[in-house]
């Protein structure tokens, strides 16, 4: 399990920052580990401009 904070962009190409718990599986397949499942569970998703809170 991975808490993380990251600057991402949003579907409308608007900057924005994002946090949340990244919970991923890994699987050995011919000597290489790979992503077996990912996921995310988002706890905020706000424009970076403004930030979180309301003005």
């Amino acid at each position: 399990m991975l808490e993380l904070l990251a600057p991402c962009t949003s579907r409308d190409n608007q900057p924005m920052w994002m946090a949340g718990v990244e919970d991923d599986e890994y699987r050995r397949a011919g000597g290489v580990w790979l992503h077996a499942r990912m996921g995310l569970s988002v706890h905020f998703f706000a424009p970076h401009e403004r930030g979180g809170a309301k003005r």
